[in-house]
């Protein structure tokens, strides 16, 4: 394994096949995000903090990873500081496949950080509409849900046809 600080913002961190072995990391395993190369990738972030003084925390990060030939995997990690415009999430609304998953979120104590929200069943699924979504939250809200980006158009069916929970 190779970390290369590119400057005070990027890493390039080269793994070949054999690194990967010597952690006890399938390729398969790598490539699927699993446990193990997560554990991984804080391995190399505690590193790169040793040695280079690069430290994400309180940061957003990007990581960008391109397979090359003979399994040698080149990791770019880009830190973003946090007044640098990213991705933003205008989603007001989010899909859940079952209610369990919004009442998991409300036991994450997430209800606090949520100004108000309705939630409504429609088709067989539960939307959660929100007046105003604290961008804290998004992450959390990803994992169980999937955003909706037309928000006025499915706000007026779910108010008209849903069923209103709460």
């Amino acid at each position: 394994m190779q970390i290369k600080k590119i400057n005070n913002d990027k890493l390039k961190i080269i793994l070949s096949s054999n690194d990967l072995s010597e952690k006890n990391i399938d390729i398969d395993s790598f490539l699927s995000n699993s446990v193990e190369s997560q554990n991984l990738f804080f391995e190399i972030l505690d590193l790169a903090e040793e040695e280079y003084d690069f430290n994400i925390e309180n940061n957003k990060a990007i990581v960008e990873t391109i397979s090359l030939d003979n399994n040698i995997f080149v990791l770019t990690i880009t830190k973003l500081k946090n007044d640098t415009l990213t991705y933003q999430n205008s989603s007001r609304i989010y899909c859940f496949n079952n209610i369990d998953d919004i009442f998991h979120i409300d036991s994450l104590a997430v209800k606090e950080l949520i100004k108000k929200a309705y939630i409504y069943k429609y088709n067989d699924r539960f939307y959660l509409i929100f007046e105003e979504v604290n961008p804290s939250i998004e992450t959390i809200l990803s994992e169980f849900s999937s955003p909706v980006k037309d928000y006025s158009y499915l706000s007026d069916i779910l108010i008209e046809y849903g069923e209103k929970i709460n």
